[in-house]
């Protein structure tokens, strides 16, 4: 097929049908990369809070010890 033979009609078909590919391209793209954020935020919050979880059952075992400590101190005396 020619160049030569494709209608203006034709030409406005083809425009079109190529600015809907890049138009549903792009969606689909966009729709990908804001479900990887998306998943990679939720394992970041998983990741927090069991690291936040890890932090306080260090901080009250450290509680815990100061407090035996000073417990121990004190009969001592």
């Amino acid at each position: 097929m020619s160049l030569r033979f494709i209608t203006k009609s034709d030409k406005r078909i083809l425009t079109a049908s190529v600015f809907l590919f890049f138009l549903v391209f792009a969606s689909v793209l966009w729709l990908e990369l804001t479900s990887v954020q998306q998943s990679k935020q939720a394992l970041l919050q998983s990741e927090v809070k069991s690291l936040a979880f890890v932090v306080d059952k260090v901080l009250g075992d450290a509680r815990l010890a100061i407090a035996q400590a000073q417990t121990v101190t004190g009969s001592a005396l």
